[in-house]
């Protein structure tokens, strides 16, 4: 089933207001909070994911796959990157909206982290659980998410290189 366009708005606006601001210690259970939603997310596709302590702040990565809807073992297979973490919000009096409200204004999307990288990370889920469910899911898609980019982290770059 393909979900409205005001369903995929109410789910995003669901992730943006997770305030996932890496660069604020106090915001590490967000970090964390941020890593379960989006790993539901994959699971909720068809796939399997979890949860990666990393790194000296012991920061989450998301590593999760969704299989091909054919012939999984044979597939091809596509890693797919982005963040879940975000800048702070401030100055919040430059704020039109508030910063982990999604707010749309002619068109666009306002909040924090919707354009770097929570909108473009929940495109990815969101597309990959359409084509699982429908059947036409050509290639297998992992997924290596991580929650420190903004604090220029290594750990995605670290797994990478360790991983099979």
């Amino acid at each position: 089933m393909t979900p409205s366009r005001e369903e995929l708005h109410a789910e995003l606006a669901e992730f943006i207001a997770i305030p996932s601001v890496s660069a604020d210690e106090s915001h590490a259970a967000d970090i964390v909070a941020a890593a379960e939603w989006i790993a539901e997310r994959i699971r909720r596709a068809g796939g399997v994911a979890e949860l990666i302590p990393w790194g000296p702040a012991s920061r989450p990565l998301v590593v999760g796959s969704v299989a091909a809807s054919e012939s999984p073992e044979s597939a091809p297979t596509v890693l797919c990157y982005a963040h879940f973490d975000v800048q702070p919000p401030d100055p919040l009096e430059l704020w039109e909206s508030p910063p982990f409200e999604l707010a749309q204004r002619d068109g666009r999307l306002y909040a924090r982290g919707v354009a770097d990288d929570k909108g473009n990370m929940f495109l990815l889920v969101e597309a990959v659980r359409q084509l699982a469910a429908e059947g036409s899911l050509s290639v297998n898609v992992r997924f290596a998410f991580d929650g420190e980019e903004e604090v220029g982290g290594t750990s995605i770059v670290e797994w990478v290189e360790r991983d099979e």
